[in-house]
């Protein structure tokens, strides 16, 4: 390698065959070295620990390493991974000023506490001599399995997300700060939110699923109280298979999934709605897909709900969407519009634009597909499910909502819907329905906006709107 002395970065990532790190021992402005993944390296070279500069180390997946040299000169050393390291038995000497240390899965017996430690993540395996620093502000425990308790956490002031996702033998949420924006509970032993979670004003995300298992999980009781977490946003519930009852939501939660909720029956509707002011486009998800016990009051509550939130979404500045997805195959009876299969057009009020704004809200009922095709997140109008695939298993309703505007004038429009799965096999949509809204317009913007709600698409890959 010539003139190594002016390296920065060394990136090796991925390089299965890679048994050695070349001499770079002359490269002492080397600031960044990943070798993610090189399991047949078999050592870290002795220089390393000269390298000053140095500031970020991922030795992630570097199955094969029995040892790492001292780090404990690199001052500049900010983040270190020794996750799946399975050989590594002794830790290597860290630099107190270390910030962001990940171990998940690696072999380690011990670690010691970092006093400027921010962000400890990927702790699959706890240390009974571990004390948390208190500017602490990432905490993982995911799939610490032999976790069954946790001390009070509530003097973490700086702590914004705490993660005991797979801590199975964890029944109990310890006390925890109210500065906690994330909390992720998955798969957790957890059975009931404590009531004192209500306290908790700044959390933005609650998951009580594990994303990427699809095994139940052991919550069975939401507080009711859920409904005065001020800050909240996104609430996971996915296959909660024995919850029943889902109570009032906070007025601003922008996404609940609540997939594989097989035992809820209720749903309550919501007494009032608030948009989060944001410069950027978002959408808002409720996402109850086979969600089959749903009494018949709650498809009322759901529909109802979706309305009241599509009314104050329209009074927002910003380009929003809202998706709703649950069982049932028949129009709501609030769509005055309705048509077999997947097109429908209507005529436009006289007059229609003159001193309110008309919103179409708009239903489709996609039928089971007799394959059983696998469903990605995008079948829902983007009801999301971070990647996960699910399948559909019976008719389901959606309805899609966007503040954007598709038309100016003329006296008719037309709407024609279509549905895809992830290989692009194109579903059938049984029937579709419009529903007309009548909003209050904005004295700051006096132009005409038409909003639309259609439903079930494949990343909405179509409503066609026309006007004649």
């Amino acid at each position: 390698m010539q003139r190594p002395q002016k390296l920065k970065r060394l990136v090796l990532s991925g390089c299965v065959n890679l048994k050695k790190l070349p001499d770079l021992s002359t490269a002492t402005n080397l600031e960044f070295i990943d070798v993610d993944g090189c399991k047949n390296l078999l050592e870290i070279p002795s220089y390393i620990q000269y390298l000053r500069n140095l500031y970020y180390l991922n030795l992630c997946g570097c199955e094969k390493l029995q040892n790492v040299p001292s780090l404990v000169q690199l001052e500049s050393l900010k983040f270190l991974s020794l996750s799946y390291c399975y050989n590594l038995k002794i830790p290597p000497e860290i630099p107190e000023g270390i910030q962001n240390l990940r171990l998940n899965r690696c072999g380690l017996k011990a670690i010691a506490a970092f006093e400027k430690l921010q962000e400890l993540l990927q702790l699959n395996k706890w240390y009974e001599c571990l004390r948390f620093p208190h500017n602490l502000q990432k905490l993982s425990l995911n799939g610490c399995e032999n976790l069954d308790s946790l001390p009070s956490l509530v003097d973490l002031k700086s702590l914004t997300l705490l993660d005991l996702s797979c801590c199975s033998n964890l029944t109990k949420l310890p006390n925890i700060p109210r500065g906690v924006q994330v909390l992720r509970l998955g798969n957790s032993g957890i059975e009931k939110l404590p009531s004192s979670i209500s306290c908790l004003s700044s959390l933005v995300e609650l998951e009580l699923k594990e994303w990427r298992n699809l095994a139940e999980t052991a919550i069975v009781k939401i507080p009711g109280d859920i409904f005065s977490l001020s800050s909240l946003l996104v609430l996971c519930l996915n296959n909660c298979k024995r919850l029943r009852v889902l109570p009032e939501l906070p007025k601003q939660l922008r996404q609940l999934q609540a997939l594989n909720c097989t035992s809820l029956e209720t749903a309550k509707k919501s007494s009032s709605f608030a948009v989060v002011q944001e410069p950027n486009k978002y959408t808002y998800q409720f996402n109850y897909c086979n969600c089959f016990n749903l009494k018949q009051t709650s498809h009322c509550n759901i529909i109802a709900d979706s309305l009241l939130r599509i009314k104050g979404i329209d009074k927002a500045t910003e380009a929003l969407e809202y998706i709703v997805g649950f069982p049932g195959s028949e129009v709501p009876e609030q769509f005055e519009c309705k048509s077999e299969g997947s097109s429908i057009s209507i005529k436009l009020p006289p007059h229609y634009n003159n001193s309110k704004d008309l919103g179409f809200a708009f239903y489709n009922g996609n039928q089971k597909d007799d394959n059983d095709k696998d469903f990605d997140r995008a079948i829902c109008c983007y009801l999301e499910e971070k990647g996960e695939k699910y399948i559909l298993e019976s008719d389901h309703l959606f309805i899609w909502y966007t503040t954007e505007s598709y038309c100016d004038n003329g006296n008719e429009v037309s709407f024609k819907f279509n549905c895809k799965d992830p290989s692009g096999v194109k579903l059938e949509i049984k029937n579709c329905g419009v529903h007309m809204i009548w909003i209050e317009q904005k004295e700051s913007d006096p132009k005409q906006t038409v909003i639309a709600v259609p439903g079930s698409q494949s990343r909405f890959s179509g409503a066609n709107i026309a006007n004649n």
